[in-house]
């Protein structure tokens, strides 16, 4: 019986057909997540990208004083966890669903599978998790050059800026 993908219009998927994304989806776990259950830890590792199917999430961080701040909170569709399922470094933030919730779990490994196989969907996912990252980091920078304008410590937010254009030896 053919089954027809859930609505996941993120700009991740952009450019992709039904087909494709049943076949992304296909090679996910799905998780099914109740009220304050966590989906990601600070701090722990894991090359996993999240589909919000449905439901809500909380994105905040864990300061080292045991405080936490809110980062953003995610309504399906959504995706969750891009930057450390491409960089393999720790979780930055913790993710908890807020109501029940539903995600689909890609694996880096199976995503690598499906490159590896041909198919050339997974390619245009890459992509577009490189556009969204980009076009953050374009923010960021943006927000960087406002402090600096008025901010006494204008030597080490140059530094910083130096370092994202020019450090490409990660």
């Amino acid at each position: 019986m053919e089954t027809t993908p859930p609505t996941l219009d993120t700009t991740i998927l952009q450019g992709l057909d039904r087909d494709q994304i049943r076949n992304l989806l296909g090679a996910c776990e799905v998780q099914a997540m109740q009220p304050g259950q966590v989906l990601i830890e600070q701090g722990s590792h894991g090359r996993y990208l999240y589909f919000l199917a449905s439901g809500k999430l909380r994105v905040f961080v864990t300061e080292q004083d045991g405080d936490t701040r809110d980062l953003a909170e995610l309504t399906a569709p959504a995706v969750v966890g891009e930057m450390e399922f491409l960089t393999g470094q720790t979780r930055i933030a913790n993710v908890v669903a807020l109501e029940t919730a539903q995600a689909y779990e890609l694996p880096f490994s199976r995503l690598h599978a499906l490159v590896e196989a041909g198919d050339a969907s997974c390619l245009r996912v890459m992509f577009n998790i490189a556009h969204v990252l980009a076009v953050r980091l374009s923010s960021t920078v943006g927000m960087l050059e406002e402090l600096a304008e008025s901010h006494e410590r204008r030597a080490e937010l140059d530094e910083l800026r130096r370092k994202l254009f020019s450090d490409w030896s990660i």
